[in-house]
């Protein structure tokens, strides 16, 4: 982690029995203490803080609380979802993590991206919560891998001059993909 910049962590579970159900159980969780000790350990001196980017799901509450509240059957799945896929659980743990860390040497943003899918990169729009259901359709929000990446690399990039750093360290973004028309972000 010597003199990096920037960090971004994509890991996530194969979709499959094994990667679903059998160890690494905790393997984000893990992986996010790991790169926060190794960050703070190598870069401890340093002026420049590192950008710590961690992608989660639109799926996983903000563990600061700012997002609103599900209604009963998207509650009632979520939990559903916590004890039962251990995916879920350990994205949960992960940006509850990753949202507690206090350190000189980290500045951190968890993407949260709607359903993904393939596609080529394209308009993208950035709101501060979940916009939709988790039973919604495409309609209400899709958000292509090509456009997460380059979100990412927009915060990477990011300079003291267009802010969008600023905006975002320390919170939890929800990524769309721009469906055209009149949509406020908020």
């Amino acid at each position: 982690m010597q003199g990096c910049d920037a960090v971004v962590s994509c890991l996530g579970h194969n979709m499959s029995i094994k990667g679903l159900f059998m160890p690494p159980r905790k393997l984000v969780t893990e992986a996010v203490k790991r790169l926060s000790k190794a960050i703070e350990n190598t870069n401890k001196d340093s002026n420049n803080p590192t950008k710590l980017i961690l992608m989660g799901s639109d799926g996983v509450a903000n563990p600061l609380g700012s997002d609103d509240q599900r209604s009963f059957g998207e509650r009632t799945v979520l939990t559903m979802l916590r004890y039962g896929l251990p995916p879920h659980n350990d994205n949960e743990k992960a940006a509850a993590y990753i949202s507690a860390v206090d350190s000189p040497v980290i500045e951190w943003v968890v993407v949260r991206p709607t359903d993904l899918i393939n596609g080529e990169s394209s308009k993208y729009e950035t709101f501060t919560k979940p916009q939709k259901s988790l039973f919604g359709s495409a309609k209400d929000g899709i958000a292509t891998r090509a456009n997460v990446a380059l979100f990412m690399v927009d915060l990477i990039m990011s300079s003291d001059e267009d802010k969008l750093w600023q905006t975002w360290k320390g919170k939890m973004p929800v990524l769309h993909d721009d469906m055209g028309g009149d949509v406020v972000c908020t």
